[in-house]
Formats: C-alpha cells, sequence, structure tokens
C-alpha cells in the first residue's frame, strides 16, 4: 500500500497525499445547515425566550446593588461563561479520571494523552481566565462595543424573527472569520502562537480555551462576538446566548468524546462531526 506523503500549502497545514476521501459537499451542507439553523437559530431562539426571565431578574438584582452597566454586563457574561464551563467540562474531566464512558471516548496512543501537569496547567489556565482576566478585558472593552450599538441590559427583546437571525448571523460570521484566523495561525510565520493550542496531541474540553492571548483576541474573541455587533440586534442577552452555544460547542468538539447515536447527537448538542475533526 502507497504511504501516505506530506507536502506544504501555501505555508500552511501539511497536506496529505494522496487525499483523504471527503463526504459529499451535500452532506456537508446539510451538516452545517443544521448546526446553524437548527442549533444556534432554532434552539437557541428557544433558549432565549426560556432564559429572559432569569436575565431580567439578574439584571434587576444587581442594578439594585447599585452596579454600572458595564459591570452588571461583564458579571452575568463571565458568569454565565464560568457555570456553563463546570456544567459542560468537569463531567467530561470526570469521565477521563474514572474510566468513564469510554466507549464514546476516541483512541488516544499514548504519547497523546497529556500529562497531569499539562492537565494542571490548563485548569488553573482557565481559572486565572475566567476570574481575572476575562473579566478585566470585559469590563473595559464594554464602552468599545456601546460605539458599535451594544444595547442597554435593560432592553427588551426583539421579535422571535429578530432573536433568530441575529443568532444565524452570530454563527455564519463565527465560521468564516474563525476559519480564516485559525487557518492565518497555522501559517509557518506565526504558528509559535497558535502552537501552545497544540500542547494538547489529544485534545481534551479545557483546551479549547488553552491558547496565546494574541490568538485569544484575533481568533476567539472577534469571530464570536463581532458577527452580532456588526449585523445582529446588538442585544447583549442574545450575545450571551450565542456565546454560550459557541462554547459549548467548542469544548465538546476539543473533549475527544463524540457521542454519536445519543440523545445529545439526535438534538444537536453532541458536534460530533467538530469532535472526530479534532
Amino acid at each position: 500500500m502507497r504511504e501516505k506523503a506530506q507536502t506544504v500549502s501555501l505555508g500552511s497545514s501539511p497536506r496529505v497525499f494522496p487525499r483523504p476521501e471527503y463526504p459529499s459537499f451535500i452532506k456537508v451542507l446539510l451538516v452545517q445547515g443544521k448546526a446553524m439553523l437548527w442549533v444556534t437559530g432554532v434552539l437557541g431562539t428557544l433558549l432565549t425566550l426560556w432564559g429572559y426571565p432569569l436575565w431580567q431578574e439578574s439584571v434587576g438584582w444587581l442594578q439594585s446593588k447599585g452596579y454600572s452597566e458595564a459591570l452588571v454586563f461583564t458579571i452575568l457574561l463571565n458568569g454565565s461563561h464560568s457555570i456553563l464551563w463546570l456544567i459542560v467540562n468537569l463531567p467530561l474531566l470526570y469521565f477521563d479520571a474514572n474510566g468513564l464512558m469510554q466507549q464514546y471516548k476516541l483512541h488516544r496512543n499514548p504519547g497523546q494523552i497529556a500529562s497531569d501537569a499539562l492537565y494542571e496547567e490548563s485548569i488553573i489556565t482557565a481559572i486565572f481566565g475566567q476570574l481575572l482576566l476575562n473579566p478585566i478585558v470585559g469590563y473595559y472593552i464594554h464602552s468599545h462595543w456601546t460605539s458599535l450599538g451594544l444595547l442597554s441590559v435593560n432592553t427588551s427583546l426583539p421579535s422571535y424573527q429578530e432573536i433568530f437571525k441575529s443568532l444565524v448571523i452570530g454563527h455564519a460570521f463565527n465560521d468564516v472569520f474563525f476559519y480564516i484566523t485559525h487557518r492565518i495561525f497555522h501559517s509557518r510565520s506565526l504558528y509559535w502562537i497558535h502552537k501552545q493550542h497544540h500542547t494538547f496531541a489529544g485534545t481534551i474540553g479545557p483546551a479549547a480555551e488553552f491558547a496565546n492571548p494574541i490568538e485569544i483576541l484575533i481568533a476567539n474573541i472577534f469571530p464570536t462576538f463581532y458577527g452580532n455587533l456588526f449585523f445582529g440586534t446588538k442585544h447583549p442577552y442574545i450575545l450571551l446566548i450565542w456565546v454560550s452555544l459557541r462554547l459549548q460547542e467548542t469544548w465538546i468538539a476539543h473533549s475527544g468524546y463524540s457521542f454519536n447515536g445519543t440523545i445529545l447527537d439526535y438534538i444537536g448538542f453532541a458536534h460530533t462531526n467538530e469532535t472526530a475533526h479534532h
């Protein structure tokens, strides 16, 4: 059998020859369409409506304490990030530590299994980011986002159609610009920035955010937030819902667990194609 050889194209990721068999364009389109229109659009709209009373109560309580608009938004955005991190990643890390759910775990060679030290570093990095770095950046970037039209936390929700449209716009913008920026960071001249993310040869959930701050700003924050800020409703709560959907997707995609055929897969939250890719 002919061995696969690697070449480098455009100074970016190595290409393998002969090329592997890829699914048809129609199949790819259907998978991406389900993720964008069903998971982000329909389920995201339902989540937005379901959680809105909690958003209103949280905003009212924080404002009753005298917190500013920027501080209220920062607390809710980063607080939801941290809570969701625990809900998604703690079970996955528990599975890894105790050998559970291994029928869904993708194969790892010995060299792909992260060391305890790397696990600890990724957890410490996540704690540092969520408790210190992210809140500081979020607080001081709020005025910039307001200049782009970000609405008040007290703004009423728009129509169902506008919620759906804004979420889908956020997803489409992220798909395009994350691909572009991620590809750029795979170039020979900039891979030194992206290299930290690939310290995990076999990825885990927290590895999704284990990256150089430059990459986080350009390849994560910009594609994730600015679709809504440029072209969406600019509602802070809708932005929070979209970011939460995006975070859940990337953590599962990096987890190494492919829950193919499960209820999570049928609903759309297993992200099996992204997991297989990673």
